[in-house]
This record gives C-alpha cells, sequence and structure tokens, in this order.
C-alpha cells in the first residue's frame, strides 16, 4: 500500500524566494547572506522564523522586486497560515 504524501503549504518565505527565482537570487536583491533567507524557512525550535519573513525586510523586499519588474505588495506578506494553524492542519 503506498503512503499518501501529505499537502505542503507554502510559507510566506517560500512564496516570496520563489517569486524571486531562489534564495541566491533574493539574497544578492536584499545584499545579505543566502543563510539570512535560509534561517527563515527553519522552524523556530532551530533559531528560524517558522516561515515568516521578518518585517524589517518588507520594505527592501518590495523595492527589490519593483528594481526587478516583479509585481508585489504588502499583501504578499500576510500569511495565509500562521504556523499554528499549519500545525493543526498536519494533524
Amino acid at each position: 500500500m503506498k503512503k499518501k504524501k501529505e499537502a505542503h503549504i507554502e510559507t510566506q518565505a517560500e512564496m516570496l524566494i520563489r517569486t524571486f527565482g531562489g534564495v541566491p537570487k533574493l539574497a544578492a536583491a536584499l545584499r545579505v547572506r543566502p543563510t539570512t533567507l535560509y534561517r527563515w524557512k527553519y522552524p523556530s525550535t532551530r533559531g528560524g522564523t517558522d516561515g515568516l519573513v521578518p518585517c524589517q525586510y518588507w520594505p527592501h523586499i518590495l523595492a527589490a522586486a519593483d528594481n526587478i519588474g516583479i509585481t508585489l505588495s504588502y499583501d504578499h506578506f500576510l500569511p495565509i497560515f500562521l504556523p499554528s494553524a499549519m500545525k493543526a492542519l498536519k494533524k
């Protein structure tokens, strides 16, 4: 019997990283080390932000997106599911 694969809910950080074409491209646009972005994807138990992008980066991400022709607004930073809700959905 095949094990059913769980649906993955894309986090805020994953969505923004994907929109920019990956960690290296977003890190270069923000002039930060890639490890900063990877930390956004880690759970808080590992020193991460549970998939949430710290709000101090929001204006910089919007400016970087505008500079390279990506359409983003502050609406893209509002998480559909908070980490606690995501955990409940996995049960």
